[in-house]
């Protein structure tokens, strides 16, 4: 089974019934569960808790999620991927060099993580991983 990536912003949308792309990762997530092996990284969860409690201020949302994401590692629905040194000392080395200035440190970990571990296809509504030529969806 091919494995796919999911980016905070598409954990977002899933979990925010006020994001514009709620609808579209609420479909879409039954349909990835069913036909990728869903992979994501601590700091990616580490990401979206943070932006779920500090942006939303929905603390319980947040862990709810942290709830969900044991869940479905249990259940072999999901896997969690390792941000490990040697992933962030890459990862500084891109951040240093890309020119997009909005581009994110964890978004950086995320292309390592994903060059590393084979990972062609991302699950997100951030355009920056196309940029980096992997394969976005929805």
């Amino acid at each position: 089974m091919e494995k796919a990536f999911i980016d905070t912003s598409f954990w977002i949308a899933f979990l925010n019934k006020g994001d514009q792309f709620h609808k579209e990762a609420e479909d879409y997530f039954t349909v990835a569960l069913e036909t990728y092996r869903i992979q994501t990284s601590n700091f990616i969860v580490y990401e979206t808790v943070t932006f779920i409690n500090c942006s939303l201020k929905n603390h319980q949302l947040a862990l709810d999620f942290l709830d969900r994401i044991e869940e479905a590692q249990t259940l072999g629905q999901l896997y969690i991927l390792k941000v490990t040194d040697g992933i962030q000392e890459e990862a500084l080395s891109l951040f240093r060099k890309i020119e997009h200035k909005d581009l994110s440190f964890v978004d950086c970990t995320s292309f390592n993580l994903m060059k590393k571990e084979g990972i062609a296809r991302a699950l997100t509504f951030d355009a920056h991983f196309e940029q980096m030529g992997f394969l976005k969806e929805p």
